[in-house]
């Protein structure tokens, strides 16, 4: 699943899917894959920088 989600050509429709599983945290890698969609990548992006911002104020 990892390597789907990281993989250069993996479906928008697959990428998308991955990024909903709450199982495994695949959704960082879903992130910065090309293929994702643009908006849902901002999204996943802008998640993560909430996730670094939290991190460094602990």
């Amino acid at each position: 699943r990892e390597n789907v989600a990281r993989h250069p050509n993996a479906d928008a429709p697959t990428l998308v899917s991955l990024s909903r599983d709450r199982s495994q945290p695949l959704w960082y890698l879903v992130a910065f894959n090309p293929n994702t969609p643009a908006d849902l990548r901002r999204k996943l992006q802008e998640r993560l920088r909430k996730l670094g911002q939290t991190q460094t104020t602990k």
